[in-house]
């Protein structure tokens, strides 16, 4: 695999033809045999675990549909050849027609390290944005190409769509009909800390999903502390050892 020697956002990393046309193949006919959501503008399947779009929450594993085997063999591919941390558990399939795009964002700190996204059908740029906002890098997914978000093009700068009807390719107009890409991702698990004040646990503390909630009144609720302003307090322990001191 080689990288293209086009600008591209520090942290993304793309590999052209990255799948092959067989993959390709089998991959868009497993996707259109099963039936999408259409909840948003554009159409969408959840794969591994359900993502909701309204709390930009993402639910526990095995909410969703298991990965279809035909997505899973490329879910190994990741993690056999591109130092995923391990396969990942998550797979969102989103389809984009003629002038339909996805605003621009960041993928929460909910998910892994490492983001994939694979190109079916057609070629589409995504626009890249520095967290300044002062630079945007437009780059063409190509079909059966791999991109790869890590460092700071997967958690500080922002990736779009854009909504239009044509892309311009080589000097080329050429319209839009059609696009999938099936986006691959780990799933942090939740992380535990013992509050111990004068000798005395204080409290037991969850991050998961974004969110930084206490145990109390036999529930966890959100907290006002964040794992950012942590202190010598805190005592990282791991999930046995939480449900354990919260009986």
């Amino acid at each position: 695999m080689s990288l293209i020697k086009a600008p591209l956002p520090p942290g993304l990393l793309y590999f052209p033809d990255w799948l092959s046309d067989a993959e390709h193949d089998s991959a868009v006919s497993e996707i259109d045999s099963h039936e999408f959501d259409t909840g948003l503008t554009r159409r969408v399947q959840h794969y591994g675990a359900r993502y909701d779009y309204v709390s930009a929450q993402i639910a526990k594993i095995g909410s969703a549909l298991p990965i279809p085997k035909n997505l899973y063999l490329i879910a190994e591919r990741l993690f056999n050849e591109c130092n995923f941390e391990r396969i990942p558990e998550q797979v969102i399939v989103n389809e984009y027609r003629s002038d339909q795009g996805i605003a621009a964002h960041t993928d929460k700190d909910s998910f892994g390290p490492m983001v994939a996204t694979i190109s079916l059908i057609e070629n589409w740029y995504m626009t890249f944005l520095s967290p300044d906002r002062r630079e945007a890098i437009d780059v063409l997914l190509a079909k059966n190409s791999l991109a790869i978000m890590t460092g700071a093009s997967r958690s500080q700068w922002t990736h779009e769509i854009k909504k239009r009807k044509n892309e311009r390719i080589g000097g080329l107009i050429i319209p839009r009909i059609r696009r999938l890409s099936m986006t691959f991702r780990t799933i942090n698990p939740p992380r535990y800390w013992q509050r111990v004040v004068d000798g005395t646990t204080e409290g037991i503390y969850r991050l998961e999903n974004g969110k930084f909630d206490k145990y109390a009144q036999n529930r966890w609720q959100i907290s006002d502390r964040y794992e950012t302003k942590l202190d010598p307090e805190f005592i990282e322990i791991n999930e046995a050892e939480a449900n354990k001191l919260i009986g």
